[in-house]
Parts: structure tokens; C-alpha cells; sequence
């Protein structure tokens, strides 16, 4: 076998599939817990030396071309990583479909960068969409090195690329900040980002591809990758033209608001669901012969996610000022009513999630598609109609839609499938009743206690609280989670993977 090749097969990860799945779990959640630290290490930073509109400036241009990062994968890092058998050939000419893609993308932005600054009626977007264009060029060089370590289930190696480049460009956004470089400090700070990491993908993957395109090899690649952008750019749509209409409307101030307000809400769901869908998707792309096995796998991972991600997100409800007092400061107190509304999304972020498994897993791209067209028209129909109510009337229609669409959205996606609805409804039960059981306890403290109505805006006293009430939280949400039934069992298998990290995995 040649060299190469190393880097395609997956037969050799079969055995101990699931061991390795725990394994690359906890490495990417470590990973993870190291980005979410460095974030708000930046976040506190940046939100007291930058202006509100220094963020709503940026939001601007990302909300108007941030699908195009959709656009540039053209879902051919996850065909890679989903394809039963690939080959030399067939992934070097998915390089270069991303590379060609990703220039074309960025002559585009380009182009159009002039008509956004209009659309905003803000000429410093100009520079700044012509800068992101570049940048997203550079990004479609690492699509297809990460499509592959993601199949070898090389996670370590992913989660290194990911963790350095972060912190270089945590270190770089901080430094220009301080130099009085205002919103382009949080433009070069992406930028440090993704060329560190693009840098380190090579290097911790050693393919290199081949000067070659064959179109006729990849045709089954190229048609689900079509279909998985598809779906990725209608729900890109969906999900961001509230920020459009709330920044035309408002404007940057108060766009910088509800996207701090948002941004803040889908982090447990988005930290904790993106290396838990990294892992689960490799996993059960291999296990989609064995359905039982597969049925199996995938509702346990929808536990994982829901035990972990669900809390997060039900304590950042209840305790709301305190947590935007401590990492954003005084300035930023407008967007608590915002993040309040917002919460019933981080609940369906975690649901939804799961589809996502499914559709990629199965091979079904096609459908996945269909759905979040209906989903599109939905959300962007309620974004109309709420912003008479200004932008907590956005953030209020939001939340209704993405609850109102979670059950018919996991009886589509489910159907012809080894999942039930049942299976879902089994997994969430738990993490759902005693998230709710430990908000309403922080909730009850603060009707109750004094803590709450005397600390101030001093980092010392707003950290005592958040502590006080993160305790509180976590042990009446254990109390519950163990205590419902089942609860046993359910601790004794997380009890139980810890057996399973100490072997590792071979890479």
C-alpha cells in the first residue's frame, strides 16, 4: 500500500470505534474548553478597550458574507470524511475545487463590497469586505486537510491546529486593540487566526495533492457536498437576516447589542455541539450499515450533548446580569432583555443538532436540504413580522419559531431511519428537567437573596456572584439528573467512559 493511502483507508478504526469516539471527545471538549477560556479572555478585553460599534461594524459585514465560507467548503471536507472509500486522486481534485472556489469567492466579495457599504450607509465596510474576501482564499487551502484528519478521527492533531492559532490571534486582536486600532483590530485578529491554523493543518497532515482534476471520480462527492451547501446556505440565511434587518433598522450600536446578545446565547450549544458533531459524524458514518449499533451510538451522543450544553445554556438564562456584568461590563447591559428571549433558541440549537448527524451520516443531503428550505421561509417570515416590535420582537419570533419546529424538524429527518422520535425524547429528558429544575432554583436565590441587588460593575464582587450562583446551579442539577429514573445507570456509564480515555487512540 502506498504512503499515501495511509491517510485515506478507515478499516483499522473499527476496532474500538466507540473507545476512540470517547477518546476524541474528550480531546476535542478539552479543546474546546480552551477556546471557550481564550474567547472570553478576549471577549472581557476587547468589549471595555472597543466601542459597541467597533463589534456592530464587523457584524455588518460578516452578516452580508459569511455564507461564503459555506460556499468555499462547497461540502467536500465532510464528503471526504463521509465517502465509504476515497482515493489520491479523487481528494486532490477536491483541493482544488475548494481552491478555485475560494478564489472566486474572494473576487466576488470584491465586487460587491461597495454595494454593502451602501446597503449599511457605511464606507468603512468597504475595506473591510475586501480584507475578509482575501481571507476566506487563504481558508479554502486547509478544507480539504481537515476533511482528512477529521477521517482518520485524528482529532488531537485538529484540536492543536485549532487551539494555537486561536490563541495567536486572541494575542494579536488584544495588541492592536490596545494600540488604538479599533475594529480592524477584530479583522487582523481573524486573520492571525485562520493562517495559523491553515499553517498547522498542513503540517499536522502530510498529504499533499496532486496537480491533477478528475470531475468524472468525484462525481458522488460533488453531488452530496452540493446538497449539504444548499442546506448550509439556506439555514446561514435564515439564521442571520435578523441581524441584517436589526442593523439597517437600528444600526451598529444596537446591532452590537443583539449580536453579543446572540453570539453569547448558541455558545454552549455551538462549543459543545461542534466536537461533538466532529466526532459523532465519522462515527456513525461507519456504523450506517448497522443500524442497531447506529441507533445505539446516536442516542448516546444526543445525551452527552443535551448533559452537557442544555445546563450551560439554562444557568447563562438565569443568571443573565451577573454573567453580562463580568464579561462584558456595565456598557452592555441593553443586551440582557435581548438574551433572555434568545434562550428558547439555545434549547433547539441542541436538538437540531442531532439532524445534522443524521442527514451527513446516512448520506442524505438531499433531504436535509428540502427541510431547511421550509425552516428558511418559517424563520425569515417571523423576523418580518417581529421587527415591529423592534429588536426584542426579532429576538421573541426567533425563539418561537426554532421551538415550534423541532418536532415536525426530528419527525422528517427521522423518518426511513434506525432513530425514533422516542429515542430523542429519552435522551432530553433528563438534561431538560433538571436544567430547568437548577434555573429555577438561581432564579429563587435572587428573589430571595440581597447578593444579587449589591454587587456592582467591579469585576471582584460580579465574579463572587456568578460563582455563588454556578454552585447552586450545579448541584441541583446533578441532584435531579441523578435522581430522575434511570439516573444510575446514566452515571454509571459516564463514570464508565472515563475507562475508555485512558487507552489512546492510534493515529
Amino acid at each position: 500500500m502506498k504512503d499515501q493511502d495511509r491517510h485515506f483507508r478507515t478499516q483499522d478504526l473499527q476496532d474500538d470505534l466507540i473507545g476512540r469516539s470517547v477518546r476524541g471527545g474528550t480531546v476535542a471538549l478539552s479543546a474546546q474548553g480552551a477556546r471557550v477560556l481564550l474567547s472570553i479572555v478576549s471577549t472581557i478585553v476587547l468589549a471595555r478597550i472597543l466601542a459597541p460599534g467597533d463589534f456592530g461594524i464587523v457584524a455588518m459585514v460578516t452578516a452580508s458574507t459569511g455564507f461564503l465560507g459555506i460556499l468555499r467548503d462547497l461540502g467536500l471536507a465532510t464528503a471526504t470524511v463521509q465517502s465509504e472509500e476515497i482515493d489520491q486522486g479523487q481528494v486532490s481534485t477536491l483541493f482544488w475545487v475548494n481552491v478555485m472556489t475560494g478564489a472566486l469567492l474572494a473576487l466576488a466579495v470584491m465586487l460587491v463590497s461597495p454595494a454593502i457599504a451602501s446597503f449599511f450607509h457605511e464606507p468603512r465596510l468597504v475595506a473591510i469586505g475586501i480584507a475578509l474576501g482575501i481571507l476566506g482564499f487563504l481558508e479554502s487551502f486547509g478544507t480539504q486537510h481537515e476533511g482528512l484528519l477529521r477521517r482518520r478521527m485524528r482529532f488531537g492533531a485538529l484540536s492543536i491546529a485549532e487551539v494555537v492559532s486561536l490563541a495567536v490571534g486572541v494575542a494579536t486582536g488584544i495588541a492592536l486593540a490596545v494600540r488604538g486600532h479599533g475594529y480592524w483590530a477584530l479583522v487582523i485578529m481573524r486573520f492571525a487566526t485562520e493562517i495559523t491554523r491553515v499553517s498547522l493543518l498542513w503540517i499536522l497532515c502530510d498529504w499533499r495533492p496532486e496537480r491533477v482534476i478528475r470531475f468524472g471520480r468525484v462525481r458522488s462527492q460533488l453531488a452530496f457536498g452540493g446538497y449539504l451547501t444548499l442546506s448550509q446556505f439556506v439555514r446561514y440565511t435564515a439564521r442571520h437576516v435578523d441581524r441584517l434587518l436589526v442593523g439597517r433598522a437600528f444600526g451598529a450600536e444596537v446591532l452590537g447589542f443583539y449580536g453579543r446578545a446572540r453570539g453569547w446565547l448558541y455558545t454552549p450549544a455551538h462549543l459543545i455541539s461542534g466536537p461533538v458533531s466532529r466526532v459523532a459524524v465519522p462515527v456513525l458514518s461507519r456504523l450506517r450499515s448497522e443500524p442497531a449499533r447506529f441507533r445505539a451510538w446516536f442516542c448516546k451522543g444526543q445525551e452527552i450533548l443535551a448533559s452537557i450544553a442544555l445546563p450551560m445554556a439554562a444557568f447563562l438564562f438565569a443568571d443573565t446580569r451577573a454573567v453580562v456584568l463580568l464579561i462584558l461590563g456595565d456598557q452592555w447591559t441593553p443586551a440582557i432583555p435581548i438574551f433572555r428571549l434568545l434562550a428558547p433558541v439555545a434549547f433547539a440549537a441542541v436538538v437540531r443538532a442531532g439532524f445534522g448527524w443524521c442527514y451527513v451520516s446516512l448520506g442524505r443531503a438531499d433531504r436535509q436540504f428540502r427541510w431547511e428550505v421550509v425552516e428558511m421561509v418559517v424563520t425569515i417570515t417571523a423576523f418580518l413580522v417581529g421587527i415591529r416590535w423592534g429588536v426584542q420582537g426579532v429576538a421573541a419570533a426567533w425563539s418561537l419559531v426554532a421551538v415550534s419546529l423541532a418536532l415536525p424538524g426530528a419527525l422528517y429527518c427521522f423518518h426511513g431511519t434506525p432513530v425514533r422520535l422516542n429515542d430523542l425524547v429519552k435522551a432530553f429528558f433528563a438534561p431538560v428537567t433538571a436544567s430547568i429544575a437548577g434555573a429555577a432554583a438561581v432564579r429563587a436565590f435572587l428573589a430571595m437573596n440581597t447578593i444579587d441587588s449589591t454587587i456592582d460593575s467591579t469585576i471582584d464582587n460580579t465574579f463572587l456572584a456568578v460563582a455563588v450562583h454556578a454552585a447552586l446551579f450545579l448541584f441541583v442539577y446533578v441532584l435531579i439528573w441523578v435522581g430522575l429514573p434511570g439516573g444510575r445507570e446514566r452515571a454509571k456509564f459516564f463514570f464508565g467512559l472515563a475507562g475508555r480515555m485512558r487507552r489512546p487512540a492510534a493515529n
